[in-house]
C-alpha cells in the first residue's frame, strides 16, 4: 500500500498559483487536436487559395480520389495551370516555377488540413510531370522570366531625387513622403524583408539614444531596433537580426536614416520629454556616462513608425499604413522612368550582395539578413551575373567591372531618363469630353446634362 504522499510548502504555494491563473478552466477547454505552427498572413492566402481551386475542381470533376493519388495530382494541375494567365506575356501561360510554387502551396494546405503528408515519390513525379515529364499531357508553360533586378546606389540616387527635387505627384500629407523615404533607408540598411516594417514595426521596437564620442565634438543619434517579425524567426528572439543605425554627417542628406526616422518622431510627438529639434540639441552631455536614452511617451510607444495616411490630410497612429510598400513604391518607381517594377526585395538583394562583397564572413551575412541556411544567398540573392573580371585576371591588369556589373543588374540599366508622364486614362477621358464640349458650345446655352457634367468636371478639378 503506497504511503500517503505529503505536499511541501512549495507545492501548495505552486497550486494556490494554479489556482490564481485558472488552470482548471483551462484544461477543460483543451483538446486533442493536433496544434499546427502559426503562418503568415501572406501564406495564409496562398493556402486558402489553393483549397478554394481544389473545391472548383471537384465541383466540376464529382468523384475524382483526393490529391495523394498521382492522376488526381496531375489533372489538378493541368487544371490549375490552363485556368490561368501568366504574367510575363499578353495571356501567355505560367511559368514553370510559378506553377511548381503553386502545387507545393497545395501540398502544405492540405497536409495542415488533412494531417496527412505526400510521400516523396508522390512529389517528385508531380514536379517532373510540371516540367514536362510527361511530354504528352504535361501542361503548357512558360521558362521565360523576367529579370532579376537589384536596388542600387544609382537607383536609390534616382529615386529620392525624384521623390524630394522632381516630383509632381501631389501628397496629401508630407508625413507619407517622409515615411516613403524612411522605408527605402530601412530596407537598404538592414535588408529588411517586405512585411517587416511597414505593418510591423513600432515605436517601442526601436530605443534612440544622443551618444557622445571621444573623437566627436557634438553628440551622435543612434537608433538600435531588432526586427522581431523576421521570416522564420519570431519566436527565437536571440536569433532575430538586430541593426543600430547612426548619423551620416558626411554624405548626402537624404542618405542620413536617422534624420528622417527623427524627423518622423518629432511630427508625431512620440517621446515623453522632448518635443523638438532644438530641445534634443541642448540637452547637456551626463558627468557620468557618454549616452541618453530619450524616453517615449508611455501612451504613444505602440504606435506604428509608418502610420495610416487619410485623404483628408489626417494620421491614424492606431493603424499602421499599407501603401507604402504596395502602390508609392511601385509608382515612385514609374514617375522616375524605371520600365520594371520597383520592389523592396529587390533592395533586400542588393543589401546582401554588398555585404558579401565588403568581405563579412558567411555567418556575419546570415545574421544580418536573418538566414537560417547558409545555402540561401547563393540560391535565392545572389546576381546570375559573375563578378569576376575575366579579362582584367587573364590580361593582368586591374579589375574594372565593378561599376558595369552594379549599372547592369540595377533598375538604371533600363531606365528612361527622358521620362514624360501621362495622365490615368479616365482623367485623359473626361478632359478631352470638357474640351469636347466646350468648342460644340461655341457661346450658346449649354444643356442641362452639360451644365451638370460641367460642374462635376469644375468640382473635380478643384480637389
Amino acid at each position: 500500500m503506497p504511503l500517503p504522499f505529503e505536499k511541501s510548502g512549495r507545492d501548495l504555494e505552486r497550486d494556490l498559483l494554479r489556482r490564481a491563473r485558472g488552470y482548471t478552466q483551462k484544461i477543460q477547454s483543451t483538446t486533442s487536436t493536433i496544434v499546427r505552427k502559426p503562418i503568415a498572413s501572406g501564406t495564409q492566402n496562398h493556402y486558402e487559395n489553393m483549397l478554394r481551386e481544389w473545391d472548383n475542381f471537384i465541383d466540376e470533376y464529382e468523384g475524382v480520389p483526393d490529391p495523394t493519388n498521382v492522376k488526381t495530382a496531375k489533372d489538378f494541375v493541368l487544371y490549375f495551370s490552363t485556368g490561368r494567365k501568366g504574367r510575363n506575356e499578353a495571356n501567355g501561360p505560367l511559368t514553370v516555377s510559378y506553377t511548381y510554387a503553386a502545387w507545393k502551396w497545395f501540398m502544405a494546405a492540405w497536409s495542415r488540413k488533412h494531417y496527412i503528408s505526400f510521400v516523396k515519390s508522390h512529389q517528385d513525379t508531380v514536379k517532373n510531370f510540371i516540367e514536362g515529364g510527361e511530354a504528352s499531357s504535361a501542361p503548357t508553360l512558360s521558362r521565360k522570366t523576367r529579370p532579376r533586378r537589384n536596388f542600387t546606389l544609382e537607383d536609390f540616387d534616382q529615386c529620392v531625387k525624384q521623390l524630394w527635387q522632381n516630383d509632381w505627384h501631389d501628397y496629401i500629407h508630407e508625413r507619407y513622403r517622409v515615411g516613403l523615404q524612411l522605408l527605402l533607408l530601412l530596407h537598404c540598411n538592414t535588408s529588411g524583408r517586405r512585411g517587416e516594417y511597414e505593418k510591423e514595426l513600432t515605436y517601442a521596437n526601436i530605443t534612440i539614444a544622443l551618444v557622445w564620442l571621444k573623437d566627436k565634438d557634438q553628440p551622435q543619434i543612434i537608433i538600435d531596433f531588432r526586427r522581431t517579425k523576421a521570416k522564420g524567426l519570431q519566436n527565437f528572439e536571440r536569433e532575430q537580426p538586430q541593426h543600430m543605425l547612426y548619423e551620416l554627417v558626411d554624405l548626402p542628406f537624404y542618405f542620413n536614416s536617422v534624420a528622417f526616422f527623427m524627423a518622423a518622431v518629432l511630427a508625431d510627438g512620440v517621446l515623453r520629454d522632448y518635443h523638438t529639434w532644438d530641445a534634443i540639441c541642448a540637452i547637456p552631455k551626463p558627468t557620468q556616462r557618454k549616452h541618453i536614452i530619450l524616453e517615449y511617451d508611455p501612451e504613444k510607444g505602440q504606435w506604428p513608425v509608418f502610420p495610416r495616411s487619410l485623404r483628408t490630410g489626417c494620421i491614424d497612429h492606431t493603424r499602421p499604413s499599407t501603401s507604402l510598400t504596395s502602390n508609392a513604391l511601385l509608382y515612385l518607381g514609374f514617375r522616375t522612368g524605371f520600365r520594371e517594377n520597383l520592389t523592396l526585395h529587390a533592395a533586400r538583394r542588393e543589401a546582401l550582395l554588398k555585404v558579401d562583397n565588403f568581405g563579412y564572413s558567411c555567418d556575419q551575412r546570415m545574421r544580418f539578413a536573418g538566414h537560417t541556411n547558409p545555402h540561401t544567398y547563393r540560391r535565392s540573392y545572389q546576381p546570375s551575373m559573375s563578378m569576376v573580371d575575366g579579362q582584367a585576371t587573364f590580361f593582368d591588369y586591374e579589375p574594372n567591372n565593378d561599376e558595369l556589373h552594379q549599372l547592369h543588374r540595377g533598375y538604371s540599366w533600363a531606365r528612361n531618363p527622358c521620362h514624360q508622364p501621362n495622365l490615368p486614362e479616365a482623367t485623359r477621358t473626361r478632359l478631352q469630353e470638357k474640351m469636347w464640349d466646350e468648342a460644340d458650345s461655341d457661346g450658346q446655352e449649354l444643356p442641362q446634362d452639360s451644365k451638370e457634367r460641367q460642374k462635376g468636371y469644375d468640382h473635380w478639378r478643384q480637389q
